[in-house]
């Protein structure tokens, strides 16, 4: 019927229609949209419901005339939990090529499966989304498909992790997209990677529960209009943030705009600004950061200044021209972590005793427990003699694996509680690294064969990774030892 024509509606063909009526025909329109939504809303519940009452009366039913021997729902639904939360968050698009994720493969086992596992929401609360930069109707059925996986998630709080590459789309699109895969969902934590532009398209009302928001934050390095003096309402909920850019114009601002004082992760990637004090004024404003990633250059060491972190459990420190020259101890001096748990240190400066020393002092040494250093030219033996709780190390160059390790490793008085353990460019004998984790995974299973008590216990030490200088000829005779470790679950890594 033509409509527009003296159809249903004749006075639109009429000369002397009047808006007032085509606006009351839209609210018409509009209630009667509103009422059959409201319908919706009401069948999907009920229909939800049913499908729930009949889960659980099959439940009933097979628990009396199946399998007897199954495990209870309660049981299964915990093993699925664990599994997903070992694989970590499901990454869309899903790639053809790799395994499926957890998720698919245990709901597509059975139909008992299947109903267990679409009733254990924590199996669909955790993704990761790569948005993509393909044509519309792609978008759009690309959007459907991963809201109808976390809709799974019902009313449990979602953690989603969204990437956007913004040089392919304009910031309405980025807020649409947003609105649109946000609003459904009860979000507590959110990771986005985005440009500073972009961080104020979000929208209040489609993130009105979340309380822990991280940023992958992208500055502008030609655009001097933004305003940062009127920051973003989300940025009260900021909690963990990195930072990429270079110009120096912009630190001044983030110093004045960001609440430092509440973050607990920060990676600063700032490594090439001519003033470096910014940073450290920043550093200075965040007293309960838990998570340090510190990017500086050889140039910035006389701008360092004592900066004390009461709350710093993870502390990864960079030198980027580590060369010779390099002040290794006027870096590690400029930092006191009394709560640090790991350390790394990617500075390839010359060791002394002093710089151990400072170390053992400032770093919670004593309670290390996991320890990378970019080269350490003193004992494996001394590192493991003062940090007791050590369970992971790994040194890339100039390690030492000297006999008082080796017999310590092999005993458990050294590194009693050690699981991983990766040397790099060491000058050691391959057969006598593995006689080491033998030895190692015997001492365990006596203690373990005599019942022994839970403070003498030592761990079994999973994962070997050494290069060794040596000639490759002296692995043949401990090739089969490495073939029965790796039955017992113990992987040994030997490189020449």
């Amino acid at each position: 019927m033509d409509f527009f024509n003296g159809g249903e509606y004749p006075f639109l063909s009429q000369q002397d229609s009047h808006a007032a009526a085509i606006r009351d025909v839209m609210m018409q329109k509009r209630e009667i949209l509103k009422s059959i939504d409201r319908e919706i809303e009401q069948l999907v519940e009920k229909r939800k419901g049913i499908e729930e009452d009949l889960v659980h009366l099959g439940i009933v039913v097979s628990s009396h005339n199946h399998n007897h021997n199954r495990l209870p729902n309660e049981v299964l639904s915990r093993i699925f939990i664990l599994v997903a939360q070992d694989y970590g968050p499901v990454h869309f698009p899903i790639s053809e090529s790799m395994d499926p994720p957890p998720q698919l493969a245990i709901s597509h086992v059975c139909s008992h499966w299947r109903r267990v596992a679409l009733h254990t929401f924590e199996l669909w609360s955790n993704a990761h989304l790569m948005y993509p930069s393909r044509r519309n109707l792609v978008k759009a059925v690309y959007l459907r498909n991963w809201q109808r996986w976390l809709m799974r998630a019902e009313t449990l709080p979602v953690r989603l992790s969204i990437d956007f590459d913004s040089s392919l789309l304009d910031n309405d699109e980025i807020a649409s997209v947003l609105q649109t895969i946000l609003l459904p969902f009860r979000i507590k934590r959110l990771h986005l990677s985005l440009t500073y532009r972009e961080l104020s398209t979000l929208s209040e009302a489609s993130l009105s529960d979340l309380m822990d928001l991280s940023l992958d934050l992208t500055l502008p390095d030609d655009d001097l209009n933004i305003n940062m003096n009127d920051p973003h309402h989300l940025i009260t909920r900021l909690r963990s943030l990195t930072i990429y850019g270079d110009e120096d114009i912009w630190l001044d601002k983030l110093l004045q705009t960001f609440p430092w004082s509440q973050l607990l992760s920060l990676h600063l990637q700032y490594a090439f600004v001519a003033n470096f004090h910014p940073l450290i004024e920043i550093l200075h404003q965040t007293p309960n950061l838990q998570v340090l990633r510190f990017n500086i250059q050889k140039h910035h060491i006389d701008a360092l200044q004592e900066l004390i972190m009461p709350s710093l459990r993870d502390f990864s420190l960079t030198v980027g021209d580590s060369v010779e020259g390099t002040d290794l101890n006027a870096i590690l001096h400029s930092f006191t972590c009394p709560s640090l748990i790991k350390l790394e240190l990617h500075v390839y400066s010359p060791w002394a005793a002093e710089s151990f020393e400072i170390i053992k002092q400032q770093y919670n040494m004593q309670r290390l427990e996991e320890i990378k250093l970019g080269n350490f030219p003193l004992s494996i033996s001394s590192i493991l003699r003062n940090a007791p709780m050590i369970r992971t190390l790994s040194v890339k160059c100039d390690a030492i694996l000297d006999d008082a390790a080796i017999i310590g490793i092999s005993s458990g008085t050294l590194g009693r509680f050690l699981t991983n353990l990766d040397l790099g460019r060491t000058d050691c004998d391959a057969n006598e690294v593995v006689r080491m984790v033998e030895t190692r995974m015997k001492t365990v299973n006596a203690l373990i064969g005599n019942s022994r008590s839970w403070r003498e216990d030592i761990t079994i030490i999973k994962d070997v990774t050494v290069r060794t200088g040596r000639d490759g000829n002296e692995q043949r005779e401990s090739d089969e030892v490495i073939a029965e470790l790796k039955e017992a679950g113990i992987n040994i890594t030997l490189k020449f």
